[in-house]
């Protein structure tokens, strides 16, 4: 089987007590849980978590993993230990380390070199997938957005593992800042989009006929 969305640096919050300030929505579950617990991890935890994820996962049935990893506090190397780990016990890893501008710029900056060390390290070999991690678009600039795309766009093999929509407020988010026109959205609507001018009837035949022996 094929995990196609995985955090194996979350494996060690099975049981783990709940917060103090106990979290209400989406925004304060990040805030109070992930990402306390994120910037926890070092590199002997993060192994502990990789070790114990792919285990669970072998046991499983599952073989092959798209995993999308955040360590704050280890960055340099953690995917590289990640794809070690994944080849010790003999799986399949698509790597890829979460960007994001909420831990400020200089472990934005080391994040988005981690994905582009493990592109160019792990590209073309046969049991690791690199690809670019991005969080979700409510903690990544438009600014930070053109510099990665800036910064891998002439890399080989590489793809992007990103989170999108998963929740009311990602959503409200980019609502509010999308720099798009509406009224051009409303035109496309109205004319490319709109069945009920374009249908033609007659065509339908083609579909509902029966077929001719």
């Amino acid at each position: 089987m094929i995990n196609a969305h995985h955090h194996l640096y979350s494996a060690l919050a099975v049981g783990m007590p709940l917060p103090k300030n106990n979290p209400s929505n989406f925004n304060e579950i990040l805030q109070e849980v992930w990402w306390k617990m994120d910037l926890a991890l070092d590199r002997d935890s993060t192994q502990a978590c990789f070790e114990a994820g792919l285990l669970d996962s072998l046991k499983a049935g599952t073989t092959t993993i798209i995993d999308h990893h955040c360590s704050p506090s280890y960055i340099e190397g953690s995917l590289s230990l990640l794809a070690e780990t994944s080849e010790k016990l003999g799986l399949n890893i698509s790597t890829a380390f979460e960007i994001s501008d909420r831990n400020g710029h200089e472990k934005n900056e080391a994040s988005l070199q981690e994905n582009i060390d493990a592109i160019k390290k792990f590209s073309g070999t046969p049991h690791v997938h690199p690809m670019l991690g991005l969080h979700a678009s409510f903690t990544l600039s438009d600014s930070s957005l053109a510099k990665f795309r800036d910064s891998v766009g002439k890399l080989d093999c590489w793809g992007i593992h990103s989170h999108v929509s998963e929740d009311k407020a990602d959503e409200a988010d980019a609502v509010i800042l999308a720099d798009c026109d509406l009224e051009r959205c409303k035109e496309i609507q109205e004319n490319i989009f709109n069945f009920d001018l374009h249908r033609q009837p007659e065509d339908y035949a083609l579909i509902t006929e029966p077929k001719k022996e």
